[in-house]
């Protein structure tokens, strides 16, 4: 599990987004708040204006776009765009940064068939408590 989403669509495109510890610092400076007061702040739609730009910009320098680009990307959109189409993305770069993210991979299983053989083969069912049909 890593911090770091990539190829997360936004109204942007596609980029990767990481908050590190840095880019965490700066965003409590400029919200004066911290990371889960901001993400409940989006989730429970009391959040300031600045506060998903803000997530996204510096999501977009902590996985590796320099700070100009990343200003001038997110400038340009928020002109382009409704604030609420910045808002899943925002909270989405925020959680990862908070409790992790785990992407799934192209061509790794989903889960593992422990158990292959059908229940009425292997004894598995349960006991049938109504009467068989005559």
């Amino acid at each position: 599990m890593g911090r770091k989403i990539e190829q997360m669509r936004w109204p942007g495109g596609e980029h990767d987004f990481a908050l590190r510890y840095g880019e965490i610092e700066i965003l409590q400076d400029k919200c004066d708040a911290g990371p889960e007061y901001i993400f409940n702040a989006l989730a429970g739609r009391t959040y300031r204006q600045q506060y998903p730009f803000e997530v996204l910009r510096l999501g977009l320098i902590g996985a590796g776009m320099p700070d100009g680009e990343a200003r001038k990307k997110v400038m340009d959109l928020r002109e382009e765009y409704p604030l609420r189409d910045f808002i899943v993305p925002a909270m989405n770069v925020l959680g990862a940064a908070i409790v992790g993210y785990e992407d799934d991979k192209p061509g790794e299983a989903e889960g593992e068939v422990t158990n292959p053989t059908p229940p009425e083969e292997n004894g598995d069912l349960a006991a049938s408590t109504e009467a068989e049909p005559s």
